[in-house]
């Protein structure tokens, strides 16, 4: 299909043990399925099982968005043919933050966001030329005004890679390839086909850097600051202006909702 100026969402929803529970992300679930508008062509992987439950959720959205949903078992993860479950099964052992209830099954999801992308743009079901990763439970407003116009195509880079600054690069991890720590966020990037493209190289070959380093490989958070790192000129630094209005209701970890939509 012709790529044409529109932006696919891509997302994914396996019901695993993490931090949070299944009925908290039903409720984020609904939040973003039934609040998203006519701009949202959204391609949502799940489990086969969760297919009908995906469907039904989305056939009650009343704002004319689209969206296609893939079904793939975790166990035919692409990523696990290079990183055997073994490989991760020894990441939890290291994992300094399972105590907060992430697990294998978050490694694999997580770091196959990129994977799901790839997938999704060869597929090209709405034939855009733009490309954004959301994860599915990050809208958690009952207030959905904002997603009707979401999300914004002008609003998204054209040749490079928006992603959130949570925090300052310390001086000492400037030339850091390893990180322990976050410093981007994971859970909502995206820009052009080109530039995804780019990023699907750097952060596969980090993640080979990490596993072979014997370094903890669990979050894609980490991965991304050295993708950072290695390639700084691929990606605008989005950071949320510190003199908003002290009523701005968006956390810094949820803002490329309002980055990418009319406001500014």
């Amino acid at each position: 299909m012709d790529k044409k100026n529109s932006v696919t969402i891509v997302t994914a929803y396996y019901c695993v043990k993490s931090k949070h529970s299944p009925q908290k992300y039903h409720a984020w679930i609904q939040n973003l399925l039934l609040g998203v508008g006519r701009f949202c062509k959204m391609v949502i992987f799940t489990s086969p099982d969760l297919i009908n439950y995906i469907n039904a959720i989305c056939s009650k959205n009343i704002r004319g968005a689209l969206f296609t949903v893939i079904g793939i078992p975790m166990k035919g993860f692409k990523l696990l043919q290079r990183y055997p479950l073994k490989i991760w099964a020894h990441h939890y052992s290291m994992d300094p933050q399972k105590a907060c209830g992430r697990t294998v099954e978050c490694y694999l999801i997580w770091n196959s966001k990129l994977i799901f992308m790839k997938e999704a743009m060869e597929r090209n079901v709405y034939g855009s030329d733009k490309y954004v990763w959301i994860d599915i439970g990050s809208f958690r407003s009952a207030d959905t005004t904002i997603l009707e116009h979401f999300p914004v195509y002008e609003r998204v880079s054209e040749d490079k890679i928006d992603i959130m600054l949570i925090q300052p690069y310390l001086p000492h991890e400037m030339n850091q390839l390893i990180f322990f720590n976050t410093v981007h966020l994971g859970g909502m990037f995206g820009g052009s086909i080109g530039a995804i493209n780019k990023l699907f190289q750097l952060f596969y070959k980090a993640l080979d850097v990490y596993i072979t380093g014997k370094q903890f490989a669990g979050c894609d958070q980490q991965i991304l600051s050295t993708c950072y790192m290695r390639s700084p000129e691929l990606f605008n630094l989005v950071i949320k202006n510190q003199d908003n209005n002290i009523n701005d209701m968006w956390d810094i970890w949820f803002y490329l909702y309002k980055y990418w939509n009319l406001e500014k």
